[in-house]
């Protein structure tokens, strides 16, 4: 075998093992809230040292969006969720990212290398936040569409499997 092939293999066998290690929490133990129920409000540190509560968002059709800057799938998503933000921004579309990372530093650093125009918020304790637990996110990416009066309306790994319910609100829900 050439020096090719076997860079290439390790360089596949890397990229599955990145993208895998982002996909799944160690376990399924976090029940995902019904759509149609308040979503859970949460106050977290923003990217710029300041805070922001979901609550402060009222009003506007949100989409939550749990990632990290280490997972492969999410940055894989992540122009999804800025094309739809972009997109729609001003007919009251409000992204709210919510880091998983523990080290602020790399997930600032992600915010500006990946060019994440959106509003973001960290929660360091991970897998064992609070938010995670109240959102029912087992595997990140993990979005979740809420409506302009705070209720939550859908779940999803893609931005694309809300993109029609989310149309839907920001036309009939002003």
């Amino acid at each position: 075998m050439n020096t090719t092939k076997i860079f290439v293999t390790l360089a596949l066998a890397l990229s599955l093992l990145i993208l895998s290690s982002c996909k799944e929490k160690d376990d399924n133990s976090n029940p995902t809230p019904e759509n149609g129920t308040v979503a859970p409000d949460f106050t977290l540190e923003s990217n710029d040292g300041t805070t922001i509560s979901l609550s402060d968002l009222k009003g506007k059709v949100i989409i939550v969006d749990f990632w990290a800057s280490w997972c492969g799938f999410c940055k894989a998503e992540n122009p999804n969720v800025v094309r739809l933000y972009n997109q729609y921004h001003d007919q009251g579309l409000e992204v709210l990212g919510i880091s998983i990372d523990q080290n602020k530093e790399d997930w600032k650093m992600a915010i500006t290398e990946q060019q994440l125009p959106y509003l973001h918020v960290i929660d360091t304790q991970a897998w064992n936040a609070q938010t995670v637990m109240d959102y029912g996110v087992n595997s990140i990416p993990h979005l979740a569409l809420i409506d302009r009066n705070g209720n939550l309306v859908a779940t999803a790994d893609q931005i694309g499997l809300l993109e029609m319910e989310m149309l839907n609100l920001l036309a009939n829900d002003k």
